[in-house]
């Protein structure tokens, strides 16, 4: 009888185990509202701040597959405004070359959780690896990422740090000023649940 019951709840185990095993990834699509892309960097030797922004639609997807996360995000660069026209100008087509290199993309293969994902509700914070494609190279980046899963719509915020050299950019310069080569990012994006992919 003992080992009738021990059967049963190894049985009823592998069944469960084969339930979670079964559950099907979970696609977030990028809409077009609530983006954000914010740059920052720092004049040399007069530590001026040099920032710039914008609010166009991030295109990508995140994809939540039990425990893990993958997702991408592409940015439109020519959208960016740091407030004074020239320096745009400048930033554009001296510098980013956007022209030819006109977008910017993440690339998130994999974030591990510590829970089975939930679509209706779930909440997680904490470091991402990926990598950046920008100015035609491709470099790994780390950084910081922040998730939350509200009624099938998710917010995203990530924040990292680049090294303009390592993606081969002109280092800005303007009246004896330049720019250090550390650049933070910060995005924000929602993104809406679709089909499962």
């Amino acid at each position: 009888m003992v080992r009738l019951i021990t059967k049963l709840i190894v049985l009823s185990f592998i069944f469960f185990l084969s339930l979670q095993s079964q559950a099907k990834p979970v696609r977030f699509q990028f809409s077009g509202g609530d983006s954000k892309v914010e740059f920052e960097g720092t004049g040399k030797p007069s530590l001026l701040k040099i920032h710039g922004s914008s609010e166009q639609k991030i295109e990508g997807y995140f994809v939540f597959d039990g425990k893990k996360i993958s997702g991408k995000a592409v940015f439109n660069l020519e959208s960016l405004d740091t407030g004074i026209d020239l320096r745009n100008e400048h930033m554009k087509t001296r510098y980013l070359e956007v022209a030819k290199f006109p977008k910017a993309e993440l690339e998130i293969k994999e974030i591990v959780l510590s829970r089975e994902f939930n679509p209706k509700s779930f909440q997680v914070s904490g470091p991402f690896k990926g990598i950046l494609q920008l100015h035609g190279i491709s470099r790994p980046i780390s950084g910081k990422i922040n998730m939350k899963v509200e009624d099938d719509e998710l917010e995203v915020e990530c924040e990292y740090s680049l090294s303009i050299a390592d993606f081969k950019i002109q280092r800005p310069s303007y009246a004896n000023i330049s720019m250090t080569d550390e650049v933070k990012v910060n995005a924000k994006a929602t993104a809406k649940l679709v089909n499962t992919p």
